[in-house]
């Protein structure tokens, strides 16, 4: 069934195609503020959309299951301008809500914008969205109703930090995490969301391996074990930012297992950034807390036990791989 744009409106959207939704999520759902959730393309394909779009897009858009919707009314619906270009930003703040949330399939999707101009529903832009890479030797999960209420809260969040005001060490360290989930070899993934998690972790210069151990303990729980973890994953990331392979830092481990243990990091420097981001984002004081670069200095300035209290629940990174990871695919 067509979604019922309001005459006068303008869109945008992104369609993916081949996601695997629990079957109770097979109808739209209103997130509110104009965004929704569809499980099928969002308007009928008149012949001059599929002459425009072309075959090969057309069968893209024909095979979306899962598409996130944006609208809002508009003093002039008929021009394609920076209301449009808000719109799929709103849209790409609930996809990569999604992402931080959960590792889910996905074929490469389409981003659509238009509006409905007396009546019309008319795609004045169409794009393809950009590729991003699911981590190697993990099992995917099904959406459904919780990941996407936990997403819509986590995508608030996201406009909101983005907004003027906010840290830009916070903006770019979420660039970061956005390149990781672009990147398709393992130990760039990993050094870039390694990067994501320095940007809220904000190490000294020359204390910054030993600041990102003892930091990242009130992420990823206080222990000799986690505290290793982050060592490695910390050198794990030299050896990626200096185009070094990851041999030297995986020595200690059996020849057999050193591509295993390699993507196994790779995913926990994923788990790490994405519950550290999905943490703030969804939390507004953890949002005052690392909103400027004084307040995380502030932050960081704090006895451990203020600073364990502001940020609640640690990851347990061991016990987060084993659930999911199985290994090399």
């Amino acid at each position: 069934m067509p979604f019922p744009l309001p005459v006068g409106h303008k869109f945008s959207c992104i369609a993916l195609s081949f996601v695997r939704v629990v079957p109770e999520l097979r109808a739209p759902v209103d997130l509110g503020d104009g965004l929704w959730i569809l499980p099928e393309p969002p308007f009928e394909f008149e012949t001059h959309w599929r002459e425009w779009l072309g075959s090969v897009r057309t069968e893209q858009l024909s095979n979306a299951n899962f598409v996130i919707l944006a609208h809002q009314s508009s003093a002039d619906p008929t021009v394609i301008d920076n209301e449009n270009e808000d719109l799929t930003k709103k849209c790409s703040s609930v996809f990569y809500a999604l992402l931080v949330s959960e590792i889910f399939h996905h074929e490469r999707g389409l981003v659509l914008s238009g509006a409905n101009v007396d009546g019309v529903v008319n795609v004045r832009n169409v794009g393809n969205l950009e590729s991003h890479h699911r981590p190697n030797g993990v099992r995917t999960a099904n959406i459904e109703a919780a990941l996407i209420q936990r997403a819509s809260l986590i995508a608030a969040g996201i406009r909101t930090v983005h907004a003027a005001g906010h840290s830009q060490r916070l903006h770019r360290g979420f660039q970061a995490w956005i390149k990781g989930a672009k990147e398709y070899y393992a130990d760039d993934k990993l050094h870039q969301f390694v990067r994501a998690v320095e940007g809220v972790i904000k190490p000294e210069i020359g204390q910054s391996k030993k600041q990102f151990m003892h930091r990242g303990q009130v992420f990823a729980g206080n222990s000799a074990t986690a505290k290793n973890l982050l060592g490695e994953l910390y050198d794990l990331r030299s050896q990626a930012e200096h185009l070094h392979l990851f041999g030297a830092v995986l020595n200690a481990y059996p020849p057999d297992e050193r591509q295993k243990v390699a993507l196994c990091r790779a995913y926990q420097g994923q788990l790490l950034a994405s519950y550290v981001y999905g943490r703030i984002f969804s939390n507004t004081h953890l949002q005052t807390a690392f909103g400027t670069d004084a307040a995380i200095d502030a932050f960081w300035n704090q006895t451990w036990a203020q600073q364990t209290q502001a940020w609640g629940q640690p990851i347990d990174l061991e016990a987060a791989a084993k659930a999911r990871f199985t290994g090399p695919f």
